[in-house]
C-alpha cells in the first residue's frame, strides 16, 4: 500500500506523529475516524497523489441513535472505564464487532488494511481514542458552542460528504443542509453509495467528489 509514498514521523511538544505523504502540487491532509488509520485513504491517496502533496498522518489515539452509536458514550465515559473494557476483549474480535455495520458487513475492506487496524489498536491507541471522544461533550463542545451562539461559520469552501446507507444520514438525513444552515456560509457535496466509511467502501466517487472539489475552487 501506499507505493511511492515515504514514511515520517513528526516530533511535537505532546506526541510523535506518523505519517506517509507523496505526491507533487498544493498540500492536502487526510485525516481518518475511529477505530482506523492513515491506511483508510490506502485505495485513494495514490491518485490525489497525481494532483497534490498528500500527506496521511494517523490522529493521537487512533486515529435509536443510541443503538447505533453506542461508542460515543463509552469513550466518553471517565478514565480509564472504557479503555480497561475494550483493551479486555481481542482486538481482532473488537474491529470485525465496531467495523462491521447491518447489512453492510467488512467485505469492503482490504485485508492488509483490515489487518493494521487491527495491529495498530493497542493500549496506547485506545487510550488516545477515549480522550478524543471525552473533548466532544466537554471543550470541545463548549468551543463549539460559543462560535454558533457568537455567529461564527466556516468561511473557506467546505466538501460535505457522507454514506447514504451510514448512521449519519440515519440519524440526521441531509446533512448538507445542516452545515449550510447553521455552520458554513460556503458548503456544498452529497450523499455517496456506501456506508459509515466512505473512503473505503466508495472509494472512487469519493476521490471524484475531491477533486471536483479542489479544481473548482482552484479555477
Amino acid at each position: 500500500m501506499f507505493e511511492g509514498f515515504t514514511r515520517a514521523e513528526i516530533e511535537t511538544s505532546g506526541a510523535r506523529i506518523h505519517l506517509r505523504h507523496g505526491g507533487d502540487g498544493p498540500p492536502l491532509l487526510l485525516l481518518h475516524g475511529n477505530p482506523l488509520t492513515h491506511v483508510s485513504w490506502h485505495k485513494i491517496a495514490p491518485r490525489l497523489a497525481e494532483h497534490f502533496h498528500v500527506v496521511a498522518a494517523d490522529l493521537r489515539g487512533y486515529g435509536e441513535w443510541a443503538l447505533r452509536s453506542w461508542h460515543w458514550a463509552l469513550m466518553a465515559q471517565p478514565y480509564d472505564f472504557p479503555e480497561r473494557m475494550l483493551a479486555g476483549v481481542p482486538a481482532q474480535w473488537y474491529m470485525e464487532k465496531k467495523l462491521s455495520k447491518p447489512g453492510i458487513g467488512l467485505g469492503f475492506f482490504d485485508p492488509e488494511a483490515f489487518a493494521e487496524y487491527v495491529r495498530c489498536f493497542n493500549w496506547k491507541t485506545i487510550k488516545g481514542s477515549c480522550a478524543d471522544y471525552r473533548a466532544c461533550p466537554t471543550c470541545d463542545f463548549d468551543m463549539d458552542k460559543a462560535d454558533f451562539e457568537a455567529g461564527r461559520k466556516i468561511s473557506v469552501p467546505l466538501l460535505v460528504i457522507w454514506g447514504a446507507r451510514s448512521h449519519t444520514e440515519g440519524v440526521h438525513g441531509d446533512v448538507l443542509s445542516i452545515w449550510q444552515r447553521n455552520y458554513a456560509t460556503n458548503a456544498w457535496g452529497g450523499a455517496l453509495p456506501s456506508g459509515h466509511y466512505v473512503p473505503e467502501e466508495a472509494p472512487e466517487e469519493t476521490l471524484q467528489w475531491l477533486l471536483r472539489h479542489f479544481e473548482d475552487r482552484a479555477a
